[in-house]
């Protein structure tokens, strides 16, 4: 089963909406170039909170089973 990343799902989501905001004018307003630039600042911002929390939870992951395999080295 394929696991589902809400972060990637929000960010594609503003980036679509954007492309779509695009495509529906042939020369965009400067209200559409705002709002354009504010979807796709937001995936970027998503993407790097996504980012940290992933390098946050590996680094913690490792942490956590090096202190397992120091507890069980000091057990034995």
């Amino acid at each position: 089963m394929e696991e589902v990343n809400l972060w990637e799902e929000v960010g594609n989501e503003c980036l679509q909406k954007a492309l779509s905001l695009l495509q529906k004018e042939i020369f965009p307003t400067a209200g559409t170039v705002e709002t354009v630039k504010n979807l796709v600042e937001t995936a970027i911002s998503i993407d790097m909170l996504n980012l940290q929390w992933t390098n946050k939870s590996q680094s913690g992951a490792v942490v956590f089973a090096g202190q397992l395999s120091g507890q069980k080295a000091k057990e034995n």
